[in-house]
């Protein structure tokens, strides 16, 4: 039985991994491995930093360490993947 709740007002959950979003997917025929080749070869980022990758029809959602997806974000306005520019956002 819970006699007293302590709620600590200071407290806050902050994830490890941070969401970045390709307007890419499916039917521009992006698949995960042409995402992780880009981010590993052209810009640089170790393959532990990427987590989970979701594809559906026209975009891509991809899990990247929170200290890294800022410079994911920036240079994937200058790198192509598969010879094609995307549009990247922060979710």
């Amino acid at each position: 039985e819970l006699k007293d709740l302590h709620v600590d007002a200071k407290f806050k959950m902050v994830s490890e991994y941070d969401t970045l979003c390709l307007n890419g997917g499916k039917k521009t025929k992006l698949r995960a491995g042409d995402i992780i080749g880009t981010f590993c070869k052209e810009i640089g980022i170790e393959n532990a930093m990427i987590g989970k990758i979701n594809i559906t029809d026209t975009k891509s959602y991809i899990a990247l360490h929170h200290t890294v997806v800022d410079k994911v974000f920036k240079a994937l306005k200058k790198v192509k993947i598969k010879k094609k520019k995307y549009v990247a956002w922060i979710l």
